[in-house]
């Protein structure tokens, strides 16, 4: 994997990063973070996770994704530079790469987290905390993990708020950082302030949320909402649906449709799943067809 020029963190005024986005919005877009909100996202990951001096942070992340530029920030604050995968992810190099390194933290998607559940591996035993971000941790993988000793906590972040936002505590709700603020405006869509945004104010995100003090309750985003003979469907509802019928991730595509609006086909569901679903299922979230995955 690629790495920051020598002693970026320590510069008295490095360049800024830019990061490619689809945006919370959902038009393409950069993102462009200065040294100073990057070390103050990683530091509030920093004290929300317990991590100190002696701690090692291995990054399996890329630097083209905020997430990975943010574990290099977060190790530079603890014990100066995080030990990275020298080559592309695969499950065994990472497990070997951990053990080496004797990781405490490593941030990774689900995607990656499904290889190692594929793979049967246990947990390094130094490894303290797993911070899972990038997409939706369902439960049924998650469950997985945790039985192969892999302590996950699920979290919430945007490129535009230079990496995480929140992070499941104790109770297994998504808690704020200390840095942000949030509320929820009156379509129902989350809306933060903090310093580590580009631009003063509250910035409004595509997704909906529920908000009880400083924990939210992640229900989609608002973009993945289409209309079905004239009612609103959720995509990721659906595709939790058939991922939890197939115990693999499974994609769900709306296709315009003239008459109705929108119909779903979906692909990486076995067609014994497919019926399963097909008979259980809402009229409205019916599929109309499949694709190979």
């Amino acid at each position: 994997m690629e790495a920051l020029p020598e002693g970026y963190w320590s510069q008295a005024d490095p360049p800024a990063l830019a990061f490619a986005t689809s945006g919370s919005t959902g038009a393409p877009q950069w993102i462009v973070h200065s040294r100073a909100a990057l070390l103050t996202s990683a530091a509030a990951v920093n004290r929300a996770l317990g991590v100190g001096t002696e701690d090692v942070w291995l990054r399996a992340l890329p630097l083209s994704h905020v997430a990975g530029v943010g574990v290099e920030a977060r190790a530079f604050l603890t014990n100066g530079s995080a030990v990275r995968m020298t080559e592309a992810w695969n499950a065994e190099t990472f497990m070997k790469c951990a053990v080496d390194a004797k990781a405490s933290f490593v941030s990774l998607v689900p995607t990656q987290v499904f290889d190692l559940v594929q793979a049967s591996y246990q947990a390094p035993s130094t490894l303290r905390t797993v911070l899972v971000g990038g997409g939706r941790l369902e439960a049924p993988l998650a469950a997985a993990a945790q039985g192969l000793g892999w302590n996950l906590r699920a979290s919430y972040g945007l490129t535009e708020a230079a990496s995480t936002v929140a992070m499941e505590n104790a109770a297994g709700a998504l808690e704020l950082l200390d840095i942000w603020e949030a509320r929820v405006n009156a379509s129902g869509l989350l809306e933060l302030r903090g310093p580590v945004l580009a631009e003063p104010g509250w910035f409004t995100t595509n997704d909906r949320v529920e908000l009880a003090g400083r924990t939210l309750r992640w229900l989609g985003r608002a973009d993945l909402l289409v209309k079905i003979r004239g009612e609103l469907v959720d995509l990721e509802q659906v595709e939790r649906r058939l991922t939890t019928l197939e115990g693999a991730p499974v994609i769900v595509l709306a296709l315009p449709d003239s008459r109705i609006g929108h119909r779903l086909v979906a692909g990486g569901i076995a067609q014994e799943g497919l019926e399963l679903y097909q008979s259980t299922c809402p009229a409205l979230e019916r599929l109309s067809g499949v694709f190979p995955a």
